[in-house]
């Protein structure tokens, strides 16, 4: 029981240090990329990636999961499944790049031909390093990830910058998806002590077929909620407004990836080793998602409030159609964030049909309500109906939360609504001090005032409520393990 703490809670420390780094490392790069080149050139690199995406999911089958949530696998496991994906990778390369015309008449962009062609093949890259970190996260060695994650990126950042610096416009970003595949594929090979035998046993891949096939599906259905929207933009309203999208959208995504998403991939591997438990993954569930409410919320609510001073002093006033989608965007953010353990959790105790038949009706919904919502009013209407979908979801996930561990809704939400209410009255004084002094200060000079008076302001709240005295104890304690 003390490794398990012991493990969860290093695993925890080095994969919020990975992803906090990774998220600044991002930050910046995509702001220099971001200067360098304009929305409509991400936007035909941003289309490719979406079906990339998807093959990704294909290419996966949810063994790399399978491999974490059982706990008697082995070598044998290991090895039949990485050649699985190697040959999967090649036929899905093969398939992709021969889908590269019809992409390119659909959405009437010719570039998409060729930058379908060459993104394909990332597929077979990513393939020889997919069994390596499922082994480092089944064993909780998240500082082997944060390694070969940072060395990576950091490298690739700098190449892609240097070649949009030089006018190779979208390839640049190309250049980096193979750059960034590359070195994490040779730095896993080297920090894995596992090496693929010649083993390949169709009757572990059937066995293994039970817990991965259903969780592929939920996977897919879920990826294609969070991405049709990219679909639609790219379609209807063309490449620039995709671009535009896509960075609000990522903006979006930056305070969850830098926290909720760090924790949910720590906790999928430990809640499975303690799968049987519900009562306790109930009390840890609790706890860390209050922690997560802490740190999310006033990141999320705080980018809505001065969207309109970060745009124009970090990315350029060529990008100021993204305001009003963060304005819209931010606030599901936070929803999305306290809910993205919930997923976990149902996996961990092998409820992978279940998540399944969650998402895929909720996918259907998240297509209707978008087109209705472009049709209404192009990406605004589009973002709102994204929120729609994305609240249901939440609710349904609070359900089955209720249903295997015996944890009541009202007790969920109770749980970090101390959080939210501190959150709104920091997001109240930012927003007073902007109406009264901000039309006097230059953007850049705003948007660093405005983030004082948050970070002041929410840490004070939190002082008077007593609330980070609550989260201060709550870390100490042996709650969160």
């Amino acid at each position: 029981m003390k490794n398990f703490r012991k493990n969860t809670v290093l695993g925890l420390k080095w994969n919020m240090a990975n992803r906090m780094i990774s998220q600044v490392l991002s930050l910046i790069i995509g702001i220099v990329l971001a200067r360098l080149l304009s929305p409509k050139e991400f936007g035909v690199v941003g289309i490719v990636l979406v079906f990339r995406g998807v093959a990704g999911l294909f290419l996966d089958f949810g063994f790399t999961s399978a491999i974490i949530q059982n706990k008697n696998s082995d070598s044998r496991h290991w090895s039949s499944v990485f050649w699985f994906n190697l040959i999967i990778s090649l036929l899905l390369a093969i398939i992709f790049s021969l889908s590269a015309p019809l992409i390119a008449d659909f959405f009437n962009q010719p570039a998409l031909n060729e930058v379908t062609v060459a993104i394909a093949w990332t597929l077979v890259v990513q393939a020889f390093g997919m069994v390596q970190i499922s082994l480092f996260q089944k064993a909780l060695r998240f500082k082997k990830i944060a390694i070969v994650e940072l060395i990576s990126q950091i490298i690739a950042g700098v190449f892609s910058i240097y070649a949009a610096y030089n006018g190779w416009s979208y390839w640049s970003l190309i250049l980096q998806l193979y750059i960034s595949g590359i070195i994490r594929v040779l730095l896993v090979w080297w920090l894995s002590d596992w090496k693929p035998m010649l083993i390949f046993d169709y009757g572990i891949i059937s066995e293994m077929m039970s817990f991965s096939f259903p969780l592929m599906g939920t996977k897919i259905a879920h990826y294609s909620t969070q991405n049709v929207d990219n679909l639609i933009v790219g379609k209807m309203l063309g490449t620039e407004a995709l671009g535009i999208y896509t960075r609000a959208y990522t903006l979006m995504l930056l305070p969850l990836q830098a926290v909720s998403r760090v924790i949910s991939s720590v906790m999928f591997p430990a809640y499975s080793q303690i799968q049987d438990q519900p009562e306790r993954i109930k009390k840890i569930y609790l706890s860390i998602n209050r922690v997560i409410a802490t740190i999310t919320f006033p990141m999320m609510f705080g980018l809505a409030v001065v969207a309109e001073s970060f745009v124009p002093a970090v990315l350029g006033n060529q990008w100021m159609d993204v305001v009003p989608l963060i304005q819209i965007l931010a606030p599901i953010g936070a929803w999305r964030s306290v809910h993205t353990l919930s997923g976990n959790v149902l996996m961990a105790i092998g409820k992978t049909k279940l998540l399944f038949w969650i998402t895929f009706p909720i996918s259907i919904l998240t297509v209707v309500v978008m087109l209705i919502g472009i049709y209404l009013d192009g990406l605004s209407g589009l973002a709102l109906g994204y929120c729609l979908a994305s609240f249901f979801n939440g609710c349904f996930l609070d359900y089955q939360l209720k249903r295997f561990i015996n944890l009541p809704i009202l007790d969920n939400y109770m749980n970090i609504l101390m959080p939210a209410l501190v959150t709104l009255l920091m997001c109240g004084a930012v927003y007073s001090v902007n109406m009264l002094y901000g039309n006097n200060l230059s953007d850049v000079l705003r948007l660093i005032v405005l983030v004082l008076v948050g970070i002041v302001s929410y840490a004070g709240l939190l002082g008077i409520t007593g609330e980070a005295k609550s989260i201060v104890q709550l870390l100490k304690s042996r709650k969160l393990t």
